[in-house]
């Protein structure tokens, strides 16, 4: 899925550096869905320069336009493969999700290349997943970096936020802790099961 916020740090750290910012077809596709709403002040994945899109070998294994989805087509004039990217590591930030991961063995990324895996959820020593990742980025020698990003505010930022709307009412609902609202606010509601509430 696609993280606006995630997007535009590692678009701008592209951008900044001189280099391209290689996506997967799935991403543009989503982009430029997103790049239709003006508030979101989104690149356009086929006019922008920085932009490049990532082809695996599908089907026939020689990248021709009917072994991908019509969706995927629409990006084709940006197309770059393995060989592009094993060529050009120096001068790509490329944006790799956990189900691209056997592309390494095309690509051939330098050893201590460095593998940023950004997230937004808590990390876990324990995930299947993450085991899997280090043993793909340990056989290429890659370097990894984590760089997580709370989607939640922290406990002062939520009271001043709360302070700054005055809302009328308040449902706290995903939180460990709704009674802690109630020092905040005069006006929460403690959700319960099955009860019927009016805004």
């Amino acid at each position: 899925m696609l993280k606006t916020a995630f997007f535009g740090i590692f678009y701008n750290v592209a951008k900044n550096n001189n280099r391209k910012f290689v996506i997967s077809p799935k991403t543009a596709h989503l982009l430029s869905k997103l790049v239709e709403d003006k508030h979101l002040h989104l690149p356009d994945p086929m006019k922008d320069e920085t932009i490049l899109v990532y082809y695996k070998r599908k089907k026939t294994g020689s990248f021709q336009e009917k072994d991908y989805y019509v969706w995927e087509r629409e990006f084709m004039d940006k197309m770059v493969d393995y060989e592009f990217v094993h060529k050009h590591q120096s001068e790509i930030v490329m944006d790799l999700d956990f189900y691209q991961f056997a592309e390494f063995i095309d690509i051939k990324p330098d050893p201590d290349s460095h593998f940023i895996h950004s997230m937004s959820e808590p990390y876990s020593e324990e995930d299947i997943e993450d085991e899997v990742m280090h043993n793909w980025l340990r056989h290429f020698q890659i370097k990894f970096r984590q760089l997580h990003a709370s989607g939640h505010m922290n406990r002062r930022q939520l009271t001043d936020l709360i302070r700054y709307i005055k809302p009328k009412q308040i449902f706290p609902i995903h939180t460990e802790n709704p009674k802690l609202f109630k020092a905040i606010n005069k006006n929460v509601h403690l959700v319960r099961y099955g009860k019927r509430y009016m805004i």
